[in-house]
């Protein structure tokens, strides 16, 4: 039995006069790279799912270093100006190719739990005795010198210690990290435990770097992260910083499940399969958290970092362009 969802091809390509052979993954069957876990795979008993959380995320696959994405939305940046005098504060920072891959999962949030993540900001002290003797030094310091006192000693009598306060400045907003946590059970049948394995083998295979030759290799593929409801989360460029499938009761090892060696077909095509997997994905934002981006969240425009633009949701607008329809996804399993 082949894999649901996707298959491995060889890609060839080039660099420079060096041919180079990787494997990659492509969308297979009806779904059209849809991976519907929250309404079409077994992580609970029967029933509606309608009203449980989730989130859509949409894959990529970096294609330039990042000094290329830099220099691309530098151009970006100044075409922006010259045809809307519209400085976009984001601008297309990561130039990424869509893998066709769309994954719906279920968010399940446990009393306690964070929503959106946290927010950790840092302030650190400002130099002011510094910025005043500076200052001081550049205006008034022919005074200051005919008078016999040093900068330096003035500057000192505004530090803390003296008398003032010391100044705080804003220093950065703390990664954005968010962790989903769901079951597949294996046991209600053969085709949705090949599910269940072809999902977990596909989201593992494209979080690995990909070695093109013996000094280059792909990154792990990128997403943004989308909670679709308002007040969810909204992650618009972001990756998968922890990956683990924990087997959960009997591990067998069967012959019904998976793919099978397309080199050698008369070898051991047998599958190792637990009677459940705990799937447990972190994923860290490659963007540190904005009003901006949060606005997206609770409903409106959604800032898009990566080139091309991913696809959003119908209710906003994603840099001043109408937003694109998501995949369907949500039906209920039997």
């Amino acid at each position: 039995m082949s894999f649901n969802f996707f298959y491995i091809n060889e890609e060839n390509a080039k660099y420079g006069n060096i041919k180079i052979k990787y494997p990659k993954a492509y969308p297979s069957g009806s779904g059209s790279g849809v991976i519907d876990v929250h309404g079409k795979m077994r992580w609970k008993n029967s029933g509606s799912v309608e009203e449980v959380p989730r989130l859509l995320l949409t894959e990529f696959e970096l294609d330039y270093s990042r000094w290329s994405s830099n220099i691309n939305a530098i151009e970006q940046a100044i075409n922006n100006l010259n045809t809307s005098d519209n400085a976009d504060p984001y601008l297309a920072l990561y130039s990424g190719t869509p893998t066709n891959f769309y994954y719906a999962l279920p968010y399940l949030i446990k009393p306690g739990d964070s929503i959106r993540g946290n927010i950790s900001n840092e302030w650190q002290d400002i130099d002011t005795a510094g910025a005043i003797s500076k200052t001081l030094g550049g205006k008034l310091g022919n005074l200051i010198d005919k008078a016999g006192q040093s900068i330096t000693e003035i500057g000192g009598q505004f530090s803390a210690g003296f008398g003032t306060e010391p100044i705080k400045g804003f220093k950065s907003t703390a990664d954005n990290k968010i962790t989903v946590s769901f079951p597949l059970y294996n046991t209600h049948s053969v085709d949705e435990a090949n599910d269940n394995f072809s999902f977990v083998s596909l989201l593992a295979f494209q979080n690995l770097k990909t070695r093109t030759s013996f000094m280059s290799f792909l990154p792990p593929k990128i997403y943004t992260v989308d909670g679709l409801a308002s007040g969810s989360v909204y992650m618009a460029a972001a990756y998968i910083s922890e990956l683990k499938i924990d087997s959960i009761g009997t591990t067998r090892c069967i012959a019904e499940v998976g793919g099978y060696n397309v080199y050698d077909k008369s070898s051991d095509s047998r599958t190792i399969i637990p009677e459940a997997y705990r799937v447990t994905i972190t994923f860290t934002d490659l963007l540190t958290q904005s009003s901006n981006i949060m606005w997206g969240a609770l409903g409106g425009p959604k800032v898009s970092v990566i080139n091309p633009v991913p696809l959003t949701s119908t209710s906003g607008t994603t840099n001043g362009t109408s937003a694109s329809t998501k995949p369907i996804v949500g039906a209920a399993p039997n």
